[in-house]
């Protein structure tokens, strides 16, 4: 039924999948806890809260979110570091269409002289 869904759409291929509104609310949930969560300015490291947050109680999870400790400094960081590599990166481009266009000009020039 997915591959059919894939290739044809029409009604009656939609009707053969499964309802997908349950899982529409259950990820908005996520989604809200989850930025409830990162947005916490509090170090998130007593069982309470990381049992909450990670109720089947995955050690990845449980690892992962100790580490974290800070969730909101942590994303200004993170925000800072892609703000500092967009920037860099932003320079590079400038740099390199300025070198292209500088060979491009003595490529034109040097047709010019080529032809005159």
């Amino acid at each position: 039924p997915i591959v059919a869904s894939l290739v044809q759409k029409n009604a009656n291929v939609n009707g053969i999948l499964d309802d997908a509104s349950n899982a529409k609310a259950d990820l908005e949930n996520v989604k809200r806890k989850l930025h409830q969560i990162l947005l916490k300015k509090s170090v998130v490291d007593d069982t309470d809260t990381i049992q909450s947050i990670n109720p089947t109680g995955a050690a990845s999870i449980s690892r992962a979110l100790r580490a974290l400790k800070r969730p909101r400094e942590q994303m200004e960081r993170l925000q800072y570091h892609i703000r500092d590599l967009v920037f860099e990166l932003e320079t590079m481009i400038t740099y390199i269409n300025r070198e292209n266009e500088e060979k491009d000009h003595q490529d034109q020039n040097k047709l010019y002289e080529m032809i005159t």
